[in-house]
């Protein structure tokens, strides 16, 4: 597992950033924070914390985490004996059964990607993710710099780690589902959480073109 500083010695308070699945810290340069220093994690074909969660906490004064896409279930499985650290966790566009017919990634659709992932079946991934032209064009230009191999290593790492959990033990607190999700379809998601538990917003399953700041990702705002 990757991680790197988006910025770092400014705030006394952490957000940690669980990625998405063949994500860096690019296609997330154009977020800043007045409030927190944020770390991202990345590249999960190994889970292993970097850094001591509790060595962080003794650093800041506050822990946030938000988590996307295949993040939530990553974020679940790397924070859930410590959730009682963070003051806020923020599921993004993601379930905790991220691989199911019902409640994540259809099986099918996530092998239709994985057999013989290429640059072109990358392309096309990142544009059923963004949909719209102009968030497509920005997140082109901001694209991950991680390498086809590294992608498609993931792609089957998490294959074979991944279990469900149920929605009862997740750690979150506030839970954001994009309205016309395409990669973790919508409907899943609501049908994992329960309509009542999410807040829905307008948008496809890269949300973060919404946002100009991780302060406005954070903030508190229940359904």
């Amino acid at each position: 597992m990757e991680q790197v500083w988006l910025t770092q010695g400014k705030s006394e308070n952490l957000l940690i950033f669980c990625n998405g699945w063949g994500m860096d810290q690019k296609p997330f340069s154009h977020l800043t924070s007045l409030e927190y220093d944020v770390l991202t994690l990345f590249d999960f074909r190994k889970l292993s914390l970097p850094l001591a969660i509790t060595e962080l906490h003794k650093r800041y004064a506050t822990l946030s985490l938000v988590s996307w896409s295949m993040g939530v279930w990553v974020g679940q499985t790397l924070f859930q004996q410590s959730a009682g650290l963070f003051k806020r966790k923020v599921a993004i566009n993601g379930t905790l059964c991220p691989i199911d017919d019902l409640y994540g990634i259809p099986a099918d659709n996530y092998a239709a990607v994985s057999q013989g992932f290429d640059l072109t079946s990358q392309i096309q991934f990142y544009k059923r993710m963004c949909r719209d032209r102009l968030t497509c064009t920005q997140f082109l230009q901001h694209q991950p710099e991680r390498s086809i191999v590294s992608q498609a290593e993931e792609l089957v790492a998490l294959q074979e780690s991944c279990y469900n959990i149920p929605a009862k033990e997740s750690i979150y607190d506030d839970i954001i589902v994009a309205r016309s999700d395409y990669i973790m379809p919508t409907k899943n998601q609501l049908r994992f959480w329960g309509e009542g538990a999410v807040r829905i917003v307008d948008g496809y399953h890269y949300l973060f073109s919404r946002f100009s700041t991780w302060d406005e990702v954070v903030a508190e705002e229940k359904p």
